[in-house]
This record gives C-alpha cells, structure tokens and sequence, in this order.
C-alpha cells in the first residue's frame, strides 16, 4: 500500500482502569491475554481472571490503606507486577514504579520524596526490602508472594469510586544531564495515550513484553494496548534469551527500545557476512520494489531465512524511548518488517508522536497523536525550536515541585526540553536536545546527537559521544572489542574514518579531535549515557 493518509483505527473509549479492565473482561471474557514462562510449567491468564484478581486486590488495598497512599512497586516483569499497579490505582491511592536497577539508597531517597509508606517487591528483592525496613522505619513492606493470600481471602469486592483526573501514578525520569522528577499522571492522562496510540497503530496476535514495566513506553503499549486489543502477551522477565522466546513464541509484533533492535540487526548482518550473499539480497530487494508498489508482497518468500530467525510470524516493531538510525529502518523493511518509530516523554504518558504503518514520512518521528497539539517555540530560521506539546496526556505536574512545573507547563503547553522542527504535513523531526546543544565560538550551533548517529554508522563503532573542548568538536568512541583486535592501530582507522565523514559536513560541524575509550559509557537506567559523565 501506497505511503498516503489513513484512517484512523476505531477505539474504545475508557477514562480510568477499571473502565478497561470491565469493558475488555465482557468483550474477552476467557481468551488469555498474559502468559508466563514458570519452573512447574506455562501459567495462562484470561481477562475474567486479571478482573477478578484486579478489583479483589484493590479491594484489599482499600480496605487496608484507604485513599491517596503512595504504594511503590519493584520487581522484574511479571503478572504480580502488573495486578500490583492496576489495585493501586483501582482503589483510589496513588502507584509509585520503581526502576528496579537502582541502588537501596537510591530507593530509599525517591520514596521519601514521593512520601510512599508501602513497598511491593518480588522475591529477588528481598534484600532491597530489608534495607529500606531499616532507612525507612515507618514503610510496609509487602513481597508480591502475599498477594495470592490477599486475593483468595476477599469474600465481596467492593465498589471503589476513583476520579480519572485525580492524581493516579508518580512516575520518576530518568535523565542523563539532571536529577530526576516526580512525573504525576492521572488515569485519564494514562487511557487517553493509550487510546490515541491506538488509533495509530493496530495491535494484534502476539507479542513479547520484554521492556521493563517501570517505564512507562513499556507499560503503555505492551500491557494497556495489549489488553485493549486482545493480544496474546507472553511476558518476559528480563532481557536474557530474547533470541531464544522470540524464536519460540514466534510474535506477531514487538515493542522495543532501539538498543534491542540494534542488537539483532547486528546479528543478522553478522550472518549474512559469513554466508556470502550480501549481494544476492541486494537484489532480492531490487526484484521485489515493483511488487510494492502493486500492494503484492513477495519479502515474506524472497527473505524467509531472515525472518525465520525472528519467529518466521514478525510484521512490525514499535520502537521508542530513544532515536533510531534510518538505515537499520531501511534494512528491515527491506526484509519485509516494518518498524514504526516514535517519540515519547515520561510528561507526556508517554508517546506523543508515531510513525504510522502506510503514513510515514522518513527520518521523522510521525504525526502528533489524534487530539494532541505540537508546536514549535520560538523558531530559528529554518523552522528550528523547542518542541511543546499540549493535550490529554500532558502530567499534572512534577510532585513537590512547583516551580519546575511552571517552567514545563506554560499557558497549557508542555516544554519538552527537545529540539526539533514540522514540516507542511505534520510530521515532526528531532534535531537534539536543548541542554546538549553545544555552541561553538562563532556562535554556530551543533546538535551532538546528529553527529552521534553518523558517527555509530562507522564499522567499529559500538557508542559515540560528541561534546566540545575549547570551542571544537571531538568524539569519544568506544569500539567493539572484536572489531579492535582485527586493527593494528585502532587510533588511525578512527582518525581516517572521520577525516572521511568530515569532508560531508560543513566546515564548522568537522570534528577536531578522536579519543578511544576502553570501557563503556557509564548509563542512565534506560541504557542512555550519561553526557555529564562522559570523560
């Protein structure tokens, strides 16, 4: 199909959680929504089961805690995670994800923020758990094995009323320049993105949960769209096997982080090198353009080897939370999946923006979603600025922090820190990031992030990172080991391969100066590096 306006998906209309979770229990009623891998074999959840099990948990959390407690959550993906959130919320108190990464300090000093006086933790966190016992002596700490007991011993549910526009979750950024901030949504700002996302995008058969929960990229699309589109839903603990669950589950669609993508595209490119036929998909491809174009699809046949390694059944990948390079876009759908960037932010429940399956526009990160506004603050000449955003799924506000909520909300529109720019159809461009921007000494501005991308294309390169020393550009790159050890001087083939990518740019855009790092860059929780610790 031709790349053209398309209609919007039909979607559900639901403003709190347990509006959800009831309207998909009766149109659903036994088909399993979530499956989990156990030692004593596969446990199935069907939607009367997560209901019952949902509004029986908040019912105890009611009856046990009242309205408008902070109940913090920490644990690897599971079904206890996600019935953990949706009580809380359900019984009118407020839900605190805990990245489950960091230290017991760390922990300790984000629930004293947020004032939490309940921990829900899974098992391996049990020693997390006995630190915060002594940090925080008034915490109740709750393992997520109790929950079954809490469920089984409710004889009637109760009837909970909960406002959709009250505060409803505390979400905590992760940002690699600042300190992080309390991100407050409310359930409508949560089921408003969730159903305008869907009216873009069209979720259906299988999938992988395999982001962490916590983040709200992963909570959004791989359990709110799910459950409301009916896909089957295996949830992964962790990012260990993904090959190995992929090739077993055989999903239809995935929901991703670039870093994930980067990964397998990697991996294919590896084998493809070593069978010699590098060439022989070269024209495959060209073979099959012609039958694009008629809506005749002949990828699926002309690259079954490819796709077989990734389950044989996968037709696209979301991909958020991060910028993606266009050539690995170009390579997959080359392969016959398509991958549907996007752009999000925690402030924002979070996507605000995605590429659709036959509207795209390339190197953009799509349209705003239906019913939301963005615009572009104060300009350059070139239709530059800062991107803001207005609508539904903008936060409340950051908790106990009234000043940096004026800052983000300005007369209704969120500033979002990033750079960007919106061409005559809608579609939006990310150039950089405001706080990253470097200024050189004739005053030009450089965006490191579009350095960076050319940068990581160079073989070799595993991550990158441009910053400025007195008023020049220079790149810090941190080379695959394997790649290292075919070079005899490491430090020439860089110097030559950017000398190489100098002469494209514009003079004020070359890089000065080359270093070579030994170890990774040190890393936000959402694998971002951390440009403030970057020498």
């Amino acid at each position: 199909m031709k790349n053209k306006p398309f209609p919007y998906y039909e979607v559900p209309q639901f403003a709190t959680i347990s509006e959800l979770l009831e309207l998909t229990k009766n149109k659903y009623s036994e088909k399993i929504i979530f499956r989990t891998k156990k030692k004593k074999g596969d446990e199935a959840v069907s939607y009367n089961r997560l209901y019952d099990d949902v509004i029986k948990l908040a019912t105890h959390f009611h009856q046990t805690y009242g309205e408008r407690t902070r109940i913090a959550v920490i644990g690897e993906n599971s079904y206890e995670w996600i019935i953990t959130y949706f009580a809380v919320v359900c019984s009118n108190n407020i839900i605190v994800p805990v990245d489950k990464e960091l230290s017991s300090s760390d922990i300790a000093e984000l629930l004293k923020d947020c004032e939490a006086t309940v921990f829900v933790y899974s098992k391996d966190y049990d020693d997390i758990a006995d630190d915060l016992g002594e940090l925080i002596s008034s915490l109740a700490c709750i393992n997520m094995k109790s929950l079954k007991s809490y469920i089984e011993g409710i004889a009637e549910v109760q009837k909970i009323d909960t406002d959709k526009d009250s505060p409803a979750a505390i979400i905590y950024t992760s940002g690699t320049t600042g300190k992080s901030k309390g991100v407050i949504l409310s359930q409508n700002n949560i089921c408003a993105d969730s159903r305008h996302s869907m009216t873009f995008v069209y979720l259906y058969g299988r999938t992988i949960a395999l982001l962490p929960f916590h983040h709200t990229f992963a909570f959004t699309v791989s359990v709110m769209c799910n459950i409301c589109n009916g896909v089957d839903t295996l949830i992964a603990p962790s990012l260990k096997n993904v090959m190995e669950l992929i090739n077993d589950f055989k999903p239809t669609y995935l929901a991703v982080v670039p870093m994930i993508v980067e990964k397998v595209d990697k991996g294919i490119l590896q084998k493809i090198e070593k069978s010699g036929k590098k060439k022989l998909l070269g024209v495959l491809d060209k073979v099959c353009k012609p039958f694009d174009a008629l809506g005749i699809g002949l990828r699926n046949k002309c690259f079954s080897a490819i796709r077989n390694g990734l389950g044989g059944e996968l037709d696209f990948i979301i991909s958020g939370g991060a910028p993606i390079d266009q050539q690995i876009i170009d390579r997959f759908d080359s392969y016959g999946i398509k991958i549907m960037n996007g752009y999000g932010i925690s402030e924002c429940s979070p996507v605000v923006s995605v590429n659709r399956r036959y509207h795209y526009r390339v190197g953009s990160i799509g349209q705003a979603l239906p019913e939301v506004k963005v615009k572009i603050d104060n300009p350059a000449e070139n239709g530059e600025g800062e991107i803001c955003v207005q609508g539904d799924i903008v936060m409340l506000g950051y908790y106990n922090m009234p000043e940096e909520t004026e800052k983000a909300i300005v007369d209704g529109w969120f500033h979002t820190g990033d750079l960007g720019k919106i061409d005559k159809d809608g579609f939006i461009y990310i150039t950089g990031r405001i706080k990253n921007l470097i200024i050189l000494s004739n005053g030009k501005n450089v965006s490191p992030e579009e350095l960076e991308t050319l940068i990581g294309r160079i073989p070799g390169v595993v991550e990158c990172l441009v910053s400025e020393e007195d008023y020049k550009l220079v790149a810090e790159i941190y080379p695959d080991e394997e790649f290292r050890a075919t070079q005899s001087d490491i430090q020439a083939y860089f110097n030559e391969q950017i000398d190489q990518l100098n002469d494209t740019l514009p003079p004020y855009k070359a890089i000065a100066k080359v270093t070579i790092r030994d170890t990774e860059f040190v890393k936000t929780t959402t694998k971002k590096i951390k440009r403030t610790y970057n020498k």
